[in-house]
């Protein structure tokens, strides 16, 4: 996505929504810190396995 749809659109629609203006931009931001965060962690599960969480750099061959 991009930085138009997830934070301009995100906080316009939370804002009609009746969120005050303080906590759309909260909401926006987060919507586009998605786009934004390039950070891998290894999850463990019950039984001990770990496995890489994908991310957008790793599926998209960095693009």
């Amino acid at each position: 996505m991009n930085r138009e749809f997830h934070y301009w659109i995100t906080g316009l629609i939370a804002k009609e929504a009746g969120f005050t203006e303080a906590d759309a931009k909260i909401i926006a931001y987060a919507s586009e810190y998605v786009d934004e965060n390039d950070v891998s962690y290894t999850i463990q599960n019950r039984s001990g396995e770990t496995e890489p969480t994908p991310n957008r750099w790793t599926e998209n061959g960095g693009k």
